[in-house]
């Protein structure tokens, strides 16, 4: 399984009320570095199915939410990443690399120890301020099936980044060498590892949320990017093989369409307006986002029945505010 505590697959959806954000994918190459100056996650300690918190360092927006933690989880399997800690509800997921990933020094007569760990979780914030670029890697990382079976004889590895892009919300997953040639014991018998972005999974009842997920597929060298709905589909998206040393993948989140926002009947005014603006017709306290004439996220908050938003910080043109339950209305700051 790509998420180890969802240990069913359902055929049906669940559907969230959220904006269509999408992305596009690209592939290219570069020489891998491992980083230095860099702040270990699991120290000397071994690890398996690894909690981590891993601070950002900005506000970095996926899926249009606005992040500034990341949480390594066990609902995956070494390689996942979450907005939130909670293995409940509804969680956004990045899954970096979905195969089942461990300590290279991991004892499975002791279980995890404070040392003895052959395999570093870190990572390093640079760049100056509006430019700023956190990364995440995982060093000579091994495979369960292959320490479980050979110990700390186990010879199939791989190295791996994950690179956030404070200027444009980008990011992008960096290989690096790799000594992977039995593809049974790195993948569980799949041909390679899988890579997923979802905005939204419910991990009560096992279901994605209405924009489904966003997997690759085919050969590592040029994926195909796919949008899949259903867990089943889910269940098959692994690459055709192991990803190359040096392979770069490259997300960029897509301006959303403004077809994409269902215009509602409550009422906002001034509009348009230079400070304050008001809404009437919410019938309780609701979370809301605003987006700019392109479909790009701008902030976010919660509104208060009577209460007013100052939009003084905005530059002046025209504006979205969306809430949770779906509603948007359209608005002028000059």
């Amino acid at each position: 399984m790509k998420f180890k505590k969802i240990l069913f697959a359902l055929f049906c959806l669940s559907t969230y009320n959220s904006i269509g954000q999408s992305y596009t994918f690209s592939t290219t190459s570069a020489a891998y570095t491992n980083l230095t100056g860099n702040t270990s996650l699991n120290g000397t300690a071994t690890w398996d199915d690894p909690i981590f918190v891993i601070p950002i360092g900005f506000d970095f927006e996926y899926f249009g939410e606005a992040l500034n933690t990341l949480y390594l989880s066990d609902i995956g399997v070494g390689g996942l990443l979450t907005d939130t800690p909670n293995d409940f509800g509804v969680v956004s997921i990045l899954q970096v690399y979905g195969a089942d990933i461990i300590d290279r020094g991991f004892d499975f007569n002791v279980g995890e120890s404070p040392t003895g760990s052959l395999s570093s979780i870190s990572y390093k914030l640079e760049g100056s301020i509006g430019n700023r670029i956190v990364k995440i890697e995982w060093n000579n990382v091994g495979f369960f099936e292959d320490v479980f079976l050979n110990g700390t004889s186990n010879s199939n590895a791989t190295n791996f980044q994950l690179w956030l892009f404070e200027v444009d919300n980008s990011f992008e997953i960096h290989f690096g060498p790799n000594s992977i040639t039995d593809s049974n014991l790195a993948f569980d018998g799949n041909p390679g590892t899988s890579i997923i972005l979802t905005e939204a999974v419910d991990l009560d009842n096992g279901t994605l949320g209405a924009n489904g997920a966003y997997v690759l597929l085919g050969s590592p060298l040029n994926p195909t990017f796919s949008n899949v709905t259903t867990f089943a589909q889910l269940e098959n998206s692994n690459l055709n093989g192991v990803i190359p040393n040096g392979s770069v993948y490259r997300f960029t989140p897509s301006p959303l369409s403004l077809d994409e926002f269902e215009i509602s009947e409550l009422m906002l005014f001034p509009n348009p307006a230079s400070k304050i603006i008001n809404i009437t017709g919410l019938k309780q306290k609701e979370a809301y986002r605003i987006y700019d004439n392109t479909g790009r996220f701008i902030t976010k908050g919660t509104f208060n029945i009577g209460a007013t938003l100052s939009i003084e910080n905005l530059t002046n043109g025209l504006y979205m505010i969306q809430f949770k339950n779906g509603q948007t209305i359209k608005f002028i700051k000059e």
